[in-house]
């Protein structure tokens, strides 16, 4: 059986490890969008350079767990910056989804989100996260957390037991409540429903476009032509090419938004399931705990994921032999022909229905159909070109 100081080692020795691989993800993320041709060009780029300044902020003050900490100050300090980190990250992630939102369910376009919302989108995670973490160090609920500094009561037992007197902290569980758990169940909320509505404007514009290359019937002269017989296969080989590219589509889009809502989620299951299990029982889970240690620290390395994610799935179509890690090797050091990109972009778009989600048109003169969804995959400087245009 370990001991309580043992567990604390643990822990602060899983915080520094996870929260240095999390530096390195968002650094990777900015190092991909500073070298790429575009930079910082679009708002998309701008607010996941944000997300990633956010998380190398915060996952620092995760490494630094395992340093002592001496006095109120360096803890108020690591407090700080773990709270901005751990708060802001999140909501840029539903910045992100709102520019979704903005782009394909509005099909906004991108003067107008640089103009009308993108301020918003970045002021949201900042402001918020900023304001919060000096109210609480302002209000002296920044104390000593185990393996790091962040919302809590000094000396700990003050907060159960009537006999003991907090000196700080004294609202540490109701700061806990409002700024942990309930934050990030309404940001969670938020962003699958941003979700929900790119599938159904998916799904929406797919029925459209079935209708529009539905089958009519074919009357009696037109059967006794043979070129009408020929017609009639062409449309029933085009409308099957049709249906299979649109169920594609739907997969490929429903996948992407499982995924974002998972790259958020994932770090912030645990702790929320050791914070409820702590208020119900009062006990402290020790297991539960390392997990805590193991994903809160994690969300750079998520985001980097989902973020090369579209590059490398293009990179494996043009070389089925080429691996995971040497389709990311090659994206990180620099090895991606744009040129060869773009036209296997163009190619991968065409054998699943579209560059940008749809497109489907034919002789018969009758208008495309186009569903503008970011998908996964398509580079994503193909998905900002167009969505500017």
């Amino acid at each position: 059986m370990r001991t309580f100081q043992e567990q604390m080692t643990i822990i602060k020795i899983a915080q520094s490890v996870t929260g240095a691989l999390s530096v390195i993800g968002s650094l990777t993320v900015i190092y991909i969008i500073l070298t790429g041709k575009n930079k910082l060009s679009s708002a998309y780029r701008r607010i996941v350079f944000g997300m990633s300044i956010c998380d190398i902020v915060g996952s620092f003050a995760f490494s630094l767990s395992y340093i002592p900490r001496a006095g109120h100050a360096v803890c108020d300090a690591q407090g700080f910056f773990i709270h901005f980190g751990i708060s802001s990250t999140p909501i840029y992630n539903l910045s992100l989804s709102i520019y979704y939102v903005l782009t394909v369910f509005f099909e906004k376009k991108e003067d107008w989100i640089r103009t009308r919302a993108e301020a918003f989108l970045h002021g949201m995670p900042i402001l918020w996260s900023l304001g919060s973490a000096i109210y609480l160090v302002a209000t002296k609920s920044i104390n000593e957390n185990g393996a790091n500094c962040w919302i809590a009561a000094e000396p700990s037992k003050c907060l159960y037991s009537p006999d003991i007197a907090c000196e700080r902290g004294a609202n540490a569980i109701k700061f806990r409540w409002i700024f942990g758990f309930y934050q990030t169940i309404i940001v969670f909320v938020l962003i699958v429903g941003s979700m929900m509505m790119l599938v159904y404007k998916v799904k929406r514009q797919e029925r459209v476009m079935n209708e529009r290359f539905s089958i009519k019937p074919i009357n009696q002269r037109e059967r006794s032509s043979l070129r009408s017989t020929l017609r009639s296969t062409l449309s029933l080989k085009r409308q099957d090419s049709v249906r299979s590219n649109t169920s594609a589509s739907k997969r490929e889009v429903t996948k992407q938004a499982f995924i974002y809502v998972a790259a958020y989620f994932l770090p912030f299951f645990f702790p929320l399931f050791f914070f409820v299990n702590n208020f119900v029982t009062g006990k402290f889970n020790f297991t539960l705990m390392v997990l805590v240690s193991l994903f809160m620290p994690l969300q750079g390395v998520f985001n980097c994921m989902v973020f090369v994610r579209p590059k490398i799935i293009a990179l494996r179509k043009k070389d089925s032999n080429l691996s995971f890690f040497g389709a990311f090797m090659k994206i990180i050091c620099g090895n991606m022909d744009s040129r060869n990109l773009s036209t296997l972009s163009s190619k991968t778009a065409r054998s699943s229905g579209t560059k940008y989600g749809l497109s489907i048109s034919t002789h018969t003169r009758v208008k495309s159909v186009s569903i503008k969804i970011p998908e996964e995959v398509h580079i994503e400087d193909d998905v900002e070109e167009q969505s500017s245009k």
